[in-house]
């Protein structure tokens, strides 16, 4: 199999680029045309992906740089190796390490430590626990230095000098080359299993070594490829939008999360759960990573499409945007995947489907892609009116057996202007059901019983409002009518033959342009998306279904809310 170089050029040409301040840098030469010998001689058996001068714009693990180099980078199934190379003689003197040309000394900095720096921080920038970082230093061309003392013979496994290819031939340099790098790949997993074990005997170090660590498969060389060299020149979209979307707020929470792999998010209405996965899935396109979005309901899936893939331009084949299948779980698997690199999975919305075969959907989807980024978002207070009763129970049990991390948001993220509202929504959310008229007649937000010339009013009145922007905040954009779905019918009933000019549902198909009328749905289609003005139409017959909904629709205003008890019939 093939070492491919990531540079863009052919091989022979990539030995003129291998300069600093247009001077040659022998070292890493050497080492370039070293690997051109390994491939000559067919020695490697999987493909072997390099990268020369790969940069470090962040350097966390640094002790004092904010940037970092590293020489030469190698993705294989072994993982990711991290080579720091010293070319010409070296010289270490009192701990400190020079370059030495005819008898002058020129500073440099210790390759062990740089080479430990720039790993730790690749790994911590990359962070993804399933690939394996080791690193190894090369000096080419010196026969003096040896890893000996207290400071450097833990290091004796990861280095190579031109004490290992002395008197070889070409044929013998190369393969003396390649049976170190091979033979580090379990050497530094030994190291790492010997360092959380004890009492293992070289033999079991070298056995537990793959077991601990094992090797990546096809797909991960691929996913941590695109990972470390995300291809800008095939983006459709524009990298400044997506970085907006990632500083827009809860900068510091994102970062926190960007630790964990599989992460569960439980939070009110409000608290920013949308918010953050529209952060998590910019972050992930950013690093050429392809995932897919999973949600309740059709108009949140062509309201994420119209905003992600239309506004945004990310490419479809990079994000695939579905709604939740809620049987056949294994045929939607395969339906999805089609044989694709899936990097990460988002669930929006989860607490509809935690009854509905989730944890089946996370085990598939698991084995099928080989461990994929999660992120589950839900809301509890909807599932407890929903009253599904394991709800206790479904995220304990993803964290324990799944090992996602669970955060909870309990501060809603609302304009001032919306204290009634949040007080509105959690007296309902603790209110029994017999209990309802009461709590609506004491209403913090305005609430009144109308019968259907009323309603009618009430439409025609807001129309006309939003038309002539007499009150800037009511506009098309920013209201919605929401009629309980007992009621929906009627409602339609009774737009189309009287008030066909002034509203229209809110569909999948006109999500994404601007409305001329004020728009209606249901609260239950409703979930996952808000507007700043929501008028809420329940009917007068008040029980456990349309408390739910009142709940649900309510939790969708931002600034304001009207709600509405419709004397159907009257």
């Amino acid at each position: 199999m093939p070492i491919k170089f990531l540079d863009g050029l052919a091989h022979a040409h990539l030995r003129n680029t291998i300069t600093h301040d247009g001077e040659p840098l022998y070292g890493e030469i050497w080492f370039y045309e070293q690997l051109l010998e390994i491939e000559r001689l067919q020695l490697v058996e999987d493909t072997w992906y390099v990268k020369w001068n790969y940069t470090l714009s962040a350097h966390p693990d640094s002790r004092n740089k904010s940037e970092g180099q590293i020489d030469y980078l190698v993705i294989s199934k072994y993982g990711v190796l991290v080579i720091e190379i010293k070319g010409g003689n070296i010289n270490l003197n009192d701990g400190n390490f020079a370059y030495e040309y005819q008898g002058n000394l020129t500073p440099c900095q210790d390759p062990f430590i740089q080479a430990k720096e720039n790993m730790y921080s690749l790994n911590t920038l990359l962070n993804d626990r399933d690939v394996f970082f080791y690193r190894a230093v090369i000096f080419p061309h010196d026969t003096k230095f040896k890893p000996v003392g207290p400071s450097y013979e833990g290091y004796a496994h990861q280095f190579f000098s031109r004490l290992d290819t002395l008197n070889k031939n070409d044929r013998e340099q190369a393969e003396s080359l390649h049976r170190f790098l091979v033979k580090l790949a379990r050497t530094a997993r030994a190291k790492m299993v010997e360092a959380i074990t004890s009492n293992k005997s070289s033999q079991q170090l070298n056995s537990l070594a793959f077991q601990r660590y094992p090797e990546l498969s096809v797909k991960k060389i691929e996913q941590v490829k695109r990972a470390l060299f995300p291809n800008s020149t095939s983006y459709g979209f524009n990298p400044e939008s997506l970085n907006r979307i990632i500083q827009d707020e809860n900068v510091e929470i994102f970062d926190g999360l960007r630790k964990n792999k599989k992460i569960m998010i439980q939070g009110p209405p409000g608290s920013g759960k949308t918010v953050l996965a529209r952060k998590f899935i910019a972050d992930q396109i950013l690093k050429d990573q392809r995932g897919v979005y999973l949600c309740a309901t059709k108009l949140l899936s062509a309201y994420m499409t119209h905003d992600l893939l239309t506004l945004n331009r990310i490419d479809p084949n990079s994000l695939a945007i579905r709604t939740f299948p809620y049987d056949a779980i294994d045929d939607y698997v395969d339906r999805i995947l089609e044989d694709k690199t899936v990097d990460f999975v988002v669930v929006d919305e989860a607490q509809e489907f935690m009854d509905k075969g989730l944890d089946d959907l996370i085990c598939k989807m698991g084995e099928k892609l080989g461990g994929p980024r999660f992120l589950l978002l839900y809301d509890d207070q909807q599932a407890f009116m929903a009253s599904f009763t394991d709800l206790d129970f479904f995220p304990n049990y993803v964290c324990d057996n799944y090992g996602f991390v669970h955060y909870e948001f309990s501060t809603v993220y609302r304009s001032s202007q919306s204290k009634n509202i949040t007080s509105f929504c959690k007296e309902l959310r603790e209110c029994e059901t017999h209990r309802i008229p009461q709590l609506i007649d004491k209403a913090l937000v305005p609430t009144f019983k109308v019968r259907s010339p009323q309603l009618g009013k009430i439409v025609r009145e807001t129309y006309e409002k939003a038309r002539s922007l007499e009150d800037t905040s009511l506009s098309f954009s920013d209201t919605i009518l929401l009629i309980e779905s007992g009621a929906i019918d009627e409602f339609k009933a009774m737009v189309k033959q009287f008030y066909s000019t002034l509203t229209e549902e809110l569909t999948e198909e006109n999500i994404g342009i601007a409305p001329a009328k004020l728009r209606y749905t249901t609260p239950l289609k409703f979930k996952g998306l808000e507007k700043p003005n929501v008028i809420l139409v329940i009917r007068d017959k008040i029980d456990a279904h349309n408390l739910v909904q009142t709940y649900v629709g309510a939790t969708r205003a931002m600034m304001g809310l009207n709600a509405y008890i419709w004397e159907t019939g009257a």
